[in-house]
């Protein structure tokens, strides 16, 4: 029953529980390997490799590792304010967030002048339906995982996806006052 157990609070304050886990495991040193990023998602399907991965060609490392994130974020147009749990890391004083503080050596941060998109790409075969919920649903892993591996299977391997009508229920989330009680 562990399972129901999790699913009380699994689709929400992911952020915090991101942050939660960094105050106990702190990296003696960061390292981002920016030479490309995936823009729309962590994985595109290779089909769209093409319009989703961008040269980046920048390494960026540190020992505060909400800098180095904070830096990352800025390379895809992002700001500490737009990556929850970067604001809360620093909020909670776990990292440097203000780029004005932090020292960059190498490239300058205002060569990249493009926001990327980070959620995933919305196409899907037109066959497909999707029905999701809106309360609770954690987009960057309940809704996103689960979307991205269809896009990975329809479109890298579209002569093996053939399934005509297809409905993806997409975790929607049961209120943890709604929940089952465990069995005594």
């Amino acid at each position: 029953m562990r399972g129901l157990e999790n699913l009380k609070t699994h689709n929400f304050n992911l952020h915090s529980k991101i942050v939660d886990v960094y105050e106990y495991i702190r990296p003696d040193i960061t390292i981002i390997d920016g030479i490309e990023g995936t823009i729309h998602g962590h994985y595109p399907p290779t089909a769209f490799a093409d319009r989703l991965v961008k040269k980046f060609n920048i390494l960026i490392g540190g020992r505060d590792t909400v800098a180095v994130d904070v830096v990352g974020a800025r390379v895809f147009g992002l700001t500490l304010n737009e990556v929850p749990h970067l604001k809360i890391a620093h909020e909670r004083g776990l990292g440097e967030g203000d780029l004005n503080k932090i020292n960059v050596i190498g490239k300058r941060l205002d060569e990249f002048k493009e926001k990327y998109e980070w959620n995933l790409l919305p196409e899907f075969p037109e066959d497909v339906k999707i029905v999701k919920g809106k309360e609770l649903l954690c987009i960057e892993g309940c809704q996103n995982n689960p979307l991205a591996t269809l896009q990975g299977f329809a479109y890298d391997y579209p002569e093996k996806f053939k399934l005509a009508g297809m409905t993806v229920f997409d975790l929607i989330p049961i209120p943890p006052d709604k929940l089952m009680k465990k069995p005594s």
